[in-house]
């Protein structure tokens, strides 16, 4: 691993954009070598300040903040823009000179063809014009004249291409001929369409898949058209669709937000971004969870299995992170956490995930080499990913590593049917700053106003506690959305409490196992009378006593 970059004091030259993957073409632009399995400095950018990037099978573009372009990879077809190309790959990126002088806000690469967006709403097109890729045959970017509107997004698929305008309508063109046209137009046939259509209208944003779309509607409603063979459209269905339908997408499989439960919970779930790879689609909602279908086999999906999904799963293993960015490359997916940690999941063969090796993974990995890193945005596409670092605080210093992934798992169990009886105290070290405490309770129904005026008790009680900082509680089933048992009544107690100037009590184990980010252990209730810093546990059997009632305790507990 190559040790962090000096950001003080040091003529070292920062780097800001990583890239990693593969190189064969030099799209990623770091080098002569052919594929790269850990984070690299892209080079050819000096001085310049990277806004966007899009990556195709074997090309890659740039804008930076001045509205500049620049682009490297595969040159076939003239997609790269460069009129006088006498080489069939350029390994660095170069500016694009026919678009000097013109403010470029977006640029879209698919497989022959590119696309770029400029500030005033027009668009620009170049490369091959095979399977009906609107762009010229000699690698001279030109306007699409038919799009009269001011359009605000463009997208590539592998042999379609797409743009939304101001207004909200949605437009698509291209195809892919009988060999690879899948409906992904979405117009309702297969034939190839030169110049854009309306597909849609009432857009907020979109995402192209390689064969396959998805939309969203000012109404929050996602829709989805194109390939559908390895259920990537969502639908339910094993099948293509040649004009947009609507998908469900269910919000309420169980899950557990570790961060904040109740604020997390309280709001409605609603889709934020949406990304879409060869065939598998990715979803992230208001609440940083992710949602994934589609293709698997790659392990893609980040779900352990490798069937493949026709409805939106939750990524339970991404549980206890809320996510913040998604992106998908062709078999490979990648998300950023709010903490600034990037995991990726998927195919490897060519180093897209960036951990180090060329194996693939079914569940979420974090890249160790991006740590301590600021990162402001990520990009996928074909097997490459990039991450371009925060220009103005690229280093976090007072970064700590987070818990591993699936450490949390057990957490999940605290959903589950509790055991009759008094409970012992589940513990799990984690980055979290002030311990947070749990308390589950389930009671038979008629017990419904003795329990809530109870819960209020302990809530009142909890609250002389200087050191408590917050304390709410939740009906289980109305807070997650899920049916409420006719003959048991779930409700969780969450506690937040500032203990920093206490040492915790760790009389029966060793400390230099236990004090570690993910470790797990559990303090039996003998423990509890011995010291005031379980009082929240006698408390809650004392005040709560209620016949039938079941109780279940957990804490998450800061590094000390």
């Amino acid at each position: 691993m190559d040790p962090l970059p000096q950001f003080a004091g040091d003529d070292q030259q920062i780097t800001y954009l990583f890239a990693w993957g593969r190189n064969k073409d030099g799209e990623l632009s770091i080098g002569n070598q052919k594929k790269c399995n850990t984070p690299k400095a892209v080079q050819g950018l000096k001085n310049q300040t990277v806004q966007l990037i899009s990556s195709g099978s074997n090309h890659s573009g740039i804008v930076t903040l001045d509205g500049q372009l620049f682009i490297c990879g595969s040159a076939l077809h003239g997609k790269l823009g460069f009129e006088d190309a006498n080489q069939p790959s350029y390994p660095k990126f170069l500016l694009v000179q026919a678009m000097k002088g013109l403010f470029v806000t977006q640029v879209a690469t698919g497989d022959y063809h590119t696309l770029c967006l400029l500030d005033n709403g027009q668009v620009y097109a170049w490369g091959g014009t095979l399977h009906k890729k609107l762009g010229s045959k000699a690698g001279k970017p030109a306007r699409i004249e038919t799009l009269k509107q001011t359009i605000v997004q463009i997208g590539c698929g592998d042999f379609h291409s797409a743009a939304l305008s101001a207004n909200g309508d949605l437009y698509t063109w291209g195809g892919g001929g009988r060999d690879y046209n899948r409906g992904q137009l979405g117009h309702g046939h297969l034939n190839d369409v030169e110049t854009p259509q309306i597909v849609k209208d009432s857009i907020v944003k979109f995402s192209c898949g390689g064969y396959h779309m998805m939309a969203l509607d000012k109404d929050g409603e996602l829709w989805s058209w194109g390939s559908g063979m390895y259920g990537e459209t969502g639908q339910g269905e094993f099948q293509d669709s040649l004009l947009p339908k609507k998908v469900k997408v269910n919000f309420n499989q169980k899950h557990i937000i570790i961060d904040d439960i109740y604020v997390q919970n309280k709001q409605e779930s609603t889709i934020k971004e949406i990304s879409l790879g060869g065939h598998h689609s990715l979803l992230l909602s208001n609440k940083g969870i992710v949602y994934a279908c589609g293709y698997a086999q790659h392990g893609q999906l980040g779900i352990k299995a490798t069937e493949n999904q026709n409805k939106f799963q939750l990524v339970i293993g991404l549980s206890g992170k809320t996510i913040v960015q998604i992106a998908a490359g062709w078999n490979h997916s990648i998300v950023l956490t709010s903490h600034s940690d990037v995991y990726t999941c998927g195919h490897n063969q060519a180093g897209q995930l960036g951990v180090g090796d060329y194996e693939s993974r079914t569940q979420y990995t974090r890249i160790n080499f991006l740590e301590k890193r600021r990162i402001k945005q990520l990009f996928a596409g074909g097997n490459h990913s990039w991450a371009l670092i925060d220009y103005n605080q690229p280093r976090i210093d007072d970064y700590s590593p987070p818990s591993p992934l699936n450490e949390e798992v057990k957490i999940e169990n605290f959903t589950q049917p509790l055991d009759q009886g008094l409970q012992d105290l589940e513990i799990v070290i984690t980055e979290v700053k002030m311990h947070h405490r749990f308390v589950k309770i389930q009671v038979p129904s008629q017990f419904q106003t003795t329990i809530q005026a109870k819960i209020n008790d302990y809530l009142n009680f909890m609250q002389k506690d200087p050191n408590t900082k917050l304390s709410k509680f939740q009906n289980d089933a109305l807070a997650l959305g899920i049916q409420e048992d006719n003959n048991k009544l779930s409700f969780t107690i969450m506690m937040i409490m500032d203990l920093s100037q206490y040492k915790m009590p760790f009389e029966e184990l060793d400390e230099g196992k236990v004090n570690q980010i993910g470790k797990q252990f559990v303090v039996k209730r003998s423990t509890f009378n011995k010291n005031p810093i379980y009082d929240w546990i006698i408390q809650a059997e004392k005040i709560m006593n209620i016949p039938g009632i079941q109780i279940k305790f957990l804490e998450l507990r800061p590094l000390q």
